[in-house]
């Protein structure tokens, strides 16, 4: 319970820093972003990313290998992704989280369930 407390403060603070735009700006310009976890790992996550508004968005009971695609305005500045276990895998299996911004890799991370099959990610974040 403390990592998700942990994991949400993180991104609540990564979407105060994101910032809007002006109003009266009209954003056309959109930023292409895939977030991808794959891997052996057979439990379930709980994923939280930034939405194209600038809000997070959270996934339970997630299955990998899991993908989203999500076309993000000049309004957002910096966009996140995290992830842990919601249910537990089997220790050792592996999952790697990665976000593509116009198909290329930007940032990525891989972790190993640990011995009760737990496994976390660091939050991934990107500044456009």
């Amino acid at each position: 319970m403390r990592t998700l407390y942990i994991l949400l403060t993180l991104f609540f603070v990564l979407t105060f820093l994101s910032g809007c735009s002006n109003d009266d700006e009209q954003d056309i310009s959109k930023r292409n972003v895939t977030y991808e976890i794959t891997g052996s790992f057979s439990g379930k996550m709980l994923i939280v990313y930034t939405d194209n508004t600038g809000n997070l968005t959270t996934l339970t009971d997630i299955s990998l290998p899991w993908s989203v695609e999500v076309d993000y305005p000049t309004s957002v500045l910096t966009i996140g992704i995290s992830g842990q276990a919601s249910a537990t895998g089997i220790s050792g299996q592996t999952a790697t989280l990665k976000i593509y911004v116009n198909g290329s890799a930007v940032a990525s991370d891989t972790k190993s369930a640990g011995s009760l099959g737990e496994l976390a990610f660091t939050t991934l974040t990107h500044t456009f």
